[in-house]
């Protein structure tokens, strides 16, 4: 690891085309809300239901089925501008925050304990393998085509086939297939919504419940989720199933995007719920058992493994998420260059992940012993002591310039909530943004300069008492009127 001059947790190789780092320098180059991968599910059939509980699957596909949520890129991207792959956390002025397993098993009830999901793959067999799987092979190339394709299925070709249910009375060997299908569907990132030109990847799904769950910046409201599901006499809902029915995000995304970015350059760690699965809503729920099964897990330090792809999880640098106090410096775990880059898309030939990645394997058997369990509960004072250390160590603020031209030669939309939102600043209900910070930094400066200029002029020059004047009425509107009345006139460019 090369550390940055500036901040010790970043790492030059990464920083380097980051868009933290473009943004917080003012880099020429306008950046835009990512395009996000998703697509929807295929047609359910109830005939899936015992195929898919086996598997472990089945609280999700239940909670999806319907179809998902229209994912907020505006905010997912702000979000993701924060992501640090050092450390697998998002850096925000509130603190290091993540993903945990305990967010994975609580929002979509899917099972931790088991084995690593990794094995040998053959990129020149796996048309075979789809015909194995589902009884229906994907075409092969023409004769005098090279077949570019590793290991990918299409969104599109599982509609064509699956997308309609087996007929009645079908055997449960063609069941199952169908079964498997729809579950690979919902999983594949092969369809990529908006042109196809989708450029945030994985699970988006997640982080969009995550970020609603923890933080305020855009979160929707929600209205009632009607009865929850069940299976066999067993509840399969989780607490993902709260944000089944939700308002649709309005507006033009770039604007949400700057509003977004400057919200969370403001978030402090009063706004955070760090806790969200306690709250008496979820503590009501019936929540399906698996839910909280491997609840011994969540805090495990270890490696995350699908195949060729490794994660590394690190819950020890987000214990305030398990309402412990965060250690700082906390333990330095290498997060490995040579795995970021692993590309699915370069992986061509047989290779066998799990003896590639057995020391990743071998780690991920020997989780139970590598629970970080804390020490002392959270205290404030403390944790504020944490914030200092992160701040001189981390780039926490990217605040994106503004100013009302730019604002104004956005697109508007009618739909636009920016009204809203300044009217929830102003009454202290919503976390300020990056641009009032500014503004209060310019006027003080402002002040702090006049204050210097009517300073400067010796005693006895002609000019004193009209610098001390005019210095003396700006300072006495200021003290008369308040800064946030200033302040209120500002947030109407914004």
């Amino acid at each position: 690891m090369v550390n940055h001059p500036r901040y010790s947790l970043l790492d030059v190789f990464y920083d380097e085309q980051h868009r933290g780092r473009k943004l917080q320098e003012r880099v020429a180059e306008v950046l835009i809300p990512l395009r996000i991968r998703t697509h929807t599910p295929l047609a359910w059939d109830e005939r899936y239901a015992p195929f898919l509980h086996r598997a472990g699957f089945l609280p999700l596909a239940l909670l999806v089925k319907d179809g998902l949520p229209k994912m907020d890129n505006a905010a997912l991207t702000a979000l993701v501008d924060r992501w640090r792959p050092e450390t697998h956390t998002f850096h925000q002025p509130c603190g290091e925050i993540t993903v945990t397993l305990e967010d994975v098993a609580m929002l979509f009830g899917l099972p931790i304990d088991g084995q690593a999901v990794t094995g040998k793959i053959d990129a020149a067999e796996w048309r075979d393998r789809v015909e194995i799987l589902l009884g229906v092979r994907p075409a092969d190339p023409p004769e005098d085509a090279k077949d570019r394709k590793t290991t990918e299925v299409q969104s599109g070709w599982f509609s064509q086939h699956f997308n309609i249910p087996p007929p009645v009375g079908a055997e449960d060997v063609v069941v199952e297939r169908y079964a498997r299908a729809w579950l690979w569907h919902l999983m594949c990132d092969g369809c990529r919504r908006s042109g196809g030109n989708a450029n945030l990847g994985g699970c988006a799904y997640l982080l969009q419940l995550w970020m609603w769950e923890h933080i305020p910046v855009g979160r929707l409201e929600w209205y009632a989720h009607g009865a929850l599901p069940s299976y066999e006499g067993s509840s399969t809902a989780t607490v993902g199933y709260l944000w089944h029915n939700i308002l649709n995000v309005h507006g033009n995304p770039g604007r949400r995007y700057l509003d977004y970015s400057n919200a969370l350059d403001c978030l402090t760690h009063r706004h955070v719920t760090w806790r969200p699965y306690t709250r008496g809503e979820v503590e009501s729920m019936e929540l399906a058992p698996i839910c909280r099964r491997d609840e011994e897990y969540w805090r495990s330090v270890c490696p995350l493994i699908c195949f060729y792809i490794v994660e590394h999880h690190l819950p020890c640098r987000v214990m305030r998420q398990f309402e412990y106090l965060q250690p700082y410096p906390a333990e330095h775990y290498d997060t490995n260059k040579e795995l970021h880059g692993t590309d699915r898309r370069k992986q061509r030939g047989a290779k066998d992940w799990e003896l590639k990645h057995q020391g990743h394997v071998n780690a991920w058997n020997a989780r139970a012993g590598t629970c970080t369990y804390g020490g002392a509960i959270h205290r404030d004072g403390p944790f504020l002591l944490y914030l200092d250390w992160l701040k001189e160590n981390a780039r926490l603020k990217l605040k994106i310039a503004l100013d009302s031209q730019y604002i104004e030669d956005l697109p508007s939309d009618p739909k636009d909530i920016f009204y809203e939102y300044d009217d929830l600043t102003r009454r202290g209900t919503q976390p300020q943004r990056g641009p009032l910070e500014d503004y209060i930094g310019q006027q003080l400066g402002r002040f702090a300069n006049e204050s210097r200029q009517a300073l400067s002029v010796p005693i006895g020059d002609p000019d004193e008492a009209s610098l001390l004047q005019s210095f003396m009425q700006i300072s006495s509107r200021v003290s008369e009127n308040g800064l946030q009345a200033e302040l209120h006139g500002c947030t109407g460019c914004w």
